[in-house]
């Protein structure tokens, strides 16, 4: 666990796939940004359910890492997602568990963006990611 400028990196999935060509294709890393604010729960009840969540985010296909978001000033909290590739991405926000975040009625404002990432700039700045540009 690491902790940065309010950020708390809970989880890194220990088999990371090279990317690159995949059956005969091109596919590229997929960031997600998910943001929310807390309704009528503490931050600490909040925490204590996302502990009882993080094994079910570190078994979804395609996701690489998760990093768990919070600015408790604000009230914003969320987390910063990195996909295998667009498809993962896709799958996750049409499946179970995003609909769930979506449809909590403990979280208000729920907001998601995606982009696209370099491939070749991040396998400089993060080595611990095999990716193979």
């Amino acid at each position: 666990m690491i902790r940065a400028s309010g950020v708390l990196i809970v989880l890194l999935t220990n088999a990371v796939p090279a990317m690159g060509r995949a059956g005969g294709r091109e596919t590229h890393m997929h960031a997600q940004v998910i943001t929310f604010g807390l309704n009528g729960i503490t931050e600490e009840q909040f925490r204590e359910a996302c502990g009882a969540d993080a094994p079910t985010f570190a078994t979804l296909p395609g996701l690489l890492a998760k990093v768990w978001l919070r600015d408790p000033e604000t009230n914003t909290y969320g987390g910063l997602y990195l996909w295998a590739d667009q498809e993962a991405y896709e799958r996750y926000i049409k499946g179970e568990v995003f609909n769930a975040i979506k449809a909590d009625q403990h979280l208000e404002n729920v907001e998601s963006r995606d982009f696209g990432v370099f491939d070749d700039l991040s396998s400089i700045t993060m080595p611990k990611l095999r990716v193979d540009a």
